[in-house]
């Protein structure tokens, strides 16, 4: 009978054991995939911070460019009021 309970034992231990390294095995794929999408995020990051500057650069541009041209040719846009008419304001 103590010989039994001790196989049993035995069995018992190889089976957590196993399922130990299947864990153990789990998570280091599980940490390499953390490390992978930081890395991944980092990069993102610094696509998304160089598109907005490269953006900002742009609408700069524009701007001067706009109000530059605007200034020396056409008068600045005003939206006419509500309930007044735009001939009414030309004649």
């Amino acid at each position: 009978m103590l010989f039994t309970k001790v196989e049993e034992i035995d069995r018992m231990q190889h089976k957590l054991e196993a399922k130990v390294d299947i864990s153990a095995t789990v998570l280091d794929q599980m940490i390499k995939d953390q490390q992978t999408l930081a890395k991944q995020l980092e990069s993102t990051g610094h696509v998304v911070a160089q598109l907005t500057l490269r953006q900002m650069r742009v609408e700069e541009e524009i701007q001067s460019s706009t109000t530059s041209s605007e200034t020396s040719t056409v008068p600045p846009f005003r939206p006419c009021r509500a309930g007044t008419s735009r001939s009414a304001n030309q004649g």
